[in-house]
């Protein structure tokens, strides 16, 4: 499978923890201005008020974004509520997973386009940490 230009075909898991959703969907709203990528929101130890926002936030794009809940209780390690999407929703050839706090300014998924077979991992922007920059 191509990466098409769009991103269309592609869904995105961004993990929200408690408290963050009410603010960051609003940069969630910019990653599906900027592409046709599809996005699962997953709820990572929120608020049932923030679980109903949550909600009507799927409504609103009907068809492109979708629920997941990781944990109702406690906030799970971030890498456990990725791995659970991974293992129980994940249908399409390509895993992809975005920050809640990425703030699309222009269309972006150009730079990904035309990649072709089975990347391992693709990661853009600056590093801000690594083993040998510590």
């Amino acid at each position: 499978m191509n990466i098409s230009s769009d991103g269309s075909g592609l869904v995105f898991n961004i993990v929200f923890t408690r408290n963050t959703f009410y603010y960051f969907r609003y940069l969630t709203r910019t990653f599906l201005q900027n592409s046709s990528v599809q996005v699962r929101i997953v709820l990572n130890g929120c608020s049932e008020p923030e679980q109903a926002e949550a909600i009507n936030f799927v409504a609103e794009y009907e068809g492109r974004v979708f629920l997941a809940i990781a944990s109702n209780d406690k906030i799970l390690p971030h890498h456990d509520s990725i791995n659970m999407m991974l293992a129980e929703d994940e249908k399409s050839e390509y895993f992809c997973f975005a920050d809640s706090d990425i703030f699309a300014r222009d269309s972006f998924m150009h730079f990904f386009s035309g990649i072709k077979g089975s990347p391992g991992m693709i990661c853009s922007g600056d590093t801000i940490w690594t083993e040998d920059n510590v």
